[in-house]
């Protein structure tokens, strides 16, 4: 009896500093810090940045702004989803990293995940299980692989060409979505701009440019003036609404050219031809280092064609031009 109350008033002060330590289950930090910050709790949320270091334990724990220090934490659930200027000392179950790391790192956790938004600078150093990646490849020379109580680490890379692949189908379909919306209210414009391009192919491109570069300038001269900031930001709007859909008509050139060799009928063609071009064009964007040039090419060809389209409206003064 007298050895169970020795060791029940030996443990007493870990009871008292727990039920300082834990006065609520939450302990959210949305306040700007200009100190380090030692916290314990069952759940941990930093919502303003912290100009210091932050030290904390608890189940879960989550950081959604900068921290201008080091990170030494020990829980259930690490999520860092936002910069860390020093380094990161992490102990968890599973761990996930989303955002920029400027120093060392020191994980051991079970279950890494490091996502795409993660940016690392210097070595990582971790003990674990299993390392789901989404680095790019030269992201990804900076960690070094430990086991973890004998087991080896086995890094579970998300492929870049299976993510590429993923962002092709996805802007094919947006692009594809509009495409078809534009030929079907647009479709005698389209025509005639497919038309104009292929007769007058010497200077579209560099009527194109032209159109693509000069509405900008005009609208950072707007801008300039403080009668034309609305103006301005307007153009720049309508610009990029431009950018978008020029590369949508270019596509569909590209599709109308190859499915002139079928030879259906026109309404059909036009109607197929943003599916056979969009995404042969799309592979051309996602062509390393030159992408970008056939890119630029088919921004440009789209102006002009959108300009030959407008001068042909113009021309035959259509009030209400999807009536063909």
């Amino acid at each position: 009896m007298k050895w169970i109350l020795g060791l029940f008033l030996a443990l007493l002060p870990l009871q008292v500093s727990a039920t300082t330590f834990f006065p609520e289950d939450k302990t959210l930090l949305n306040s700007y810090s200009h100190e380090s910050q030692f916290l314990m709790d069952e759940s941990i949320v930093i919502e303003q940045p912290v100009q210091g270091d932050v030290f904390c334990m608890g189940l879960n724990v989550t950081i959604d702004a900068p921290v201008y220090g080091d990170v030494l934490c020990a829980a259930k659930t690490i999520s860092i989803n936002a910069p860390v200027t020093g380094d990161i000392r992490l102990i968890a179950l599973n761990t996930t990293v989303s955002a920029d790391v400027q120093q060392r790192a020191t994980i051991i956790s079970s279950t890494l995940n490091i996502n795409t938004g993660a940016r690392l600078h210097s070595e990582w150093y971790v003990w674990s299980k299993k390392v789901v990646s989404q680095l790019f490849p030269d992201q990804e020379r900076f960690i070094q692989l430990k086991p973890l109580f004998g087991f080896k680490t086995a890094l579970s890379k998300q492929d870049y060409l299976y993510r590429l692949f993923q962002r092709y189908l996805i802007s094919i379909a947006s692009a594809l979505t509009f495409a078809f919306i534009l030929s079907a209210i647009f479709p005698k414009r389209i025509e005639d701009a497919y038309e104009q391009i292929i007769v007058k192919k010497r200077y579209t491109l560099l009527w194109g440019a032209w159109l693509a570069m000069g509405i900008p300038v005009l609208a950072l001269l707007c801008i300039f003036t403080i009668i034309g900031i609305p103006i301005g930001f307007a153009l720049l709007a309508i610009w990029l609404a431009f950018v978008y859909s020029a590369q949508l008509l270019a596509g569909g050139l590209l599709g109308h050219v190859l499915a002139q060799h079928f030879q259906p009928s026109k309404r059909r063609m036009l109607l197929l031809s943003p599916g056979i071009g969009i995404p042969l064009l799309w592979l051309f964007f996602y062509i390393p280092f030159i992408g970008w040039l056939f890119r630029l090419i088919a921004i440009c060809i789209g102006f002009a064609g959108m300009w030959y389209g407008a001068e042909s409206l113009m021309k035959r003064r259509v009030k209400v031009p999807w009536r063909t």
